[in-house]
């Protein structure tokens, strides 16, 4: 009988044991019994015949080495399961097993087959493993290289791109801003970003809902465009889609009245009025006030006739529009229009122009408010037409953002009020680029 190991030897970190024959490998685990308060030596072999899983136990060391070492050499050889299996599925088990030794890592046979078979499950008919693996492969060696790409380059190709596109100079530089200051702080690899560590970041940076809200929508924009250009994984939502803020709070916008339109454009430097007017009447956006040529905005023929030609290139939404042209907007813009030439004065960017607006509507004694001429049109042309489709077409929005905002606030007989803000016969009309230079 043989001895009970020492006690150095059945210390638990250095259990199981490994006993290899020619690529089997039978373990010994040290499995101690307790009886009468007493504890007893034993050992358990566990090894795979036949794809099951088996289990020994032997009482001493010495003897459950040589028993594991007779079982690895017996299924080494295809003898340890020859009663349950035939000699040609015997050569099978050999050949398939010296075929997954090319793997240059331990694994059972009866792994390797269980991983084939809830594998090729998800494959549709006529199609093997080997294909989709191969098919895996080429795909995956192409990205592993953009995988790693950092943030900041990935912020560069998106403004590289965009830029090809000839998008907005007013719609990237905004975007430019946010994404740099991501970059920044993000100084990895974009695919390691986690949903939570972006969701930290905006509301470390943002404290309203709605910015934040608008922070994720724009972050979402960049994941997207990195994940089709293979920047992250071919996945329906990007981790940045993943994060919610909630709903958006319902803000109350803010309008002007007809008494106050006809003390701005009464006031207003000549050079601004068909800015103002353009947006009060036309409901067309600032931006794109501030990239219009007078060569799209038509005056004559019947109200049908008389447009403001917003071009993809010009509109925000890259979607072409036709803005109408009111009769009072006709007043208004007679005495400044031209053939062609930007509508705006020869400001340098769009920020310049808004605060010379602010700035007049506050000469004006009237209280600035955001987007208020837009705003305004969208309430009374609404209340004046009793037609969502056709007022969020003339604005270039959705009926669902037009009826949340601008229905019910304004009656019919408001809106014809704002839309009759005429010119005063005693205005002085001066050459507004003359007076800009």
């Amino acid at each position: 009988m043989s001895k009970t190991p020492k006690k150095t030897e059945q210390d638990e970190n250095t259990w199981p044991k490994t006993i290899t024959e020619k690529g089997v490998t039978v373990y010994i685990y040290f499995t101690p019994t307790k009886k009468g308060g007493k504890e007893y030596p034993g050992h358990t072999l566990v090894y795979t015949a036949a794809g099951k899983r088996k289990r020994q136990g032997v009482a001493d060391y010495d003897t459950a080495c040589e028993t594991a070492k007779k079982i690895a050499r017996q299924l080494s050889e295809g003898t340890g399961h020859a009663h349950t299996l035939t000699p040609s599925m015997v050569a099978d088990y050999i050949a398939a097993d010296r075929a997954a030794r090319e793997l240059g890592r331990p694994a059972a046979l009866a792994e390797i087959v269980g991983d084939y078979v809830a594998a090729a499950k998800h494959l549709p008919a006529g199609s093997s493993l080997r294909d989709a693996v191969t098919d895996f492969a080429r795909r995956h060696s192409k990205k592993t290289q953009r995988m790693t790409t950092k943030v900041s380059e990935v912020v560069k190709a998106f403004c590289e791109d965009k830029a090809k596109e000839e998008v907005s100079y007013y719609y990237l530089k905004p975007l430019r801003r946010i994404y740099e200051k991501f970059a920044s702080d993000f100084r990895c690899a974009m695919s390691s970003i986690e949903g939570d560590e972006i969701k930290a970041w905006i509301e470390a940076k943002y404290a309203s809902r709605n910015t934040r809200i608008h922070r994720r929508d724009d972050l979402a924009t960049l994941f997207r465009w990195a994940r089709d250009k293979g920047y992250l994984p071919e996945e329906e939502r990007t981790v940045a889609q993943r994060i919610s803020f909630g709903r958006p709070t319902t803000r109350t916008i803010g309008t002007y009245t007809p008494e106050e339109l006809a003390k701005i454009l009464s006031s207003a430097p000549p050079r601004l009025v068909p800015v103002i007017a353009i947006s009060a009447f036309a409901g067309v956006r600032s931006k794109e006030v501030f990239e219009l040529d007078w060569s799209a905005v038509r005056l004559v023929g019947g109200e049908d006739d008389r447009t403001i030609n917003l071009t993809p290139e010009t509109a925000k939404t890259k979607v072409g529009r036709a803005a109408p042209v009111p009769p009072a907007l006709v007043a208004w813009l007679k005495p400044y229009a031209k053939k062609s030439g930007r509508v705006s004065p020869p400001f340098q960017n769009l920020d310049n122009m808004t605060r010379l607006i602010t700035k007049t509507v506050q000469a004006a004694g009237v209280k600035p408010q955001k987007n208020g001429f837009r705003h305004s049109f969208g309430t009374y042309r609404l209340a004046v037409t009793k037609n969502a489709p056709q007022t969020s077409l003339e604005m270039g929005n959705s009926v669902r953002k037009l009826l949340e905002r601008y229905n019910k606030v304004a009656t019919k007989a408001q809106g014809d009020k704002w839309f009759a803000v005429t010119p005063p016969k005693n205005r002085k009309i001066i050459d507004y680029p003359a007076a800009a230079a």
